[in-house]
């Protein structure tokens, strides 16, 4: 793929992963844009069949993960990963499930 850039805000932004797609702060950020495929789509795809708090639970650990590496914010999104871990272990457990 061909590196480019937009004019964003006074900006120039580098075009991400998915081809047709720019990013921008918005609509596709980089750090959420940057293995190939949006962390949006990963997301609608490890949560198909999920509902509710449980879904919403594992769509942020998702995020979190995901992004950590391109954000900069290492520490702060891995603990926020793991507060969710956290309250999804707490959901299943509430439910009877295993810990």
């Amino acid at each position: 793929m061909e590196n480019r850039t937009i004019l964003f805000q006074g900006k120039e932004i580098d075009v991400d992963d998915e081809p047709g797609e720019t990013s921008d702060m918005i609509h596709h950020p980089d750090h959420y844009t940057w293995k190939g495929t949006e962390c949006k789509k990963v997301i609608e795809i490890m949560t198909r069949g999920l509902s509710g708090a449980e879904a919403y639970y594992m769509g942020n650990i998702i995020k979190y993960l995901y992004r950590y590496p391109k954000k900069g914010t290492l520490l702060s999104d891995l603990a926020k990963a793991e507060e969710y871990t956290k309250f999804l272990r707490e959901l299943f457990m509430e439910d009877g499930g295993e810990a």
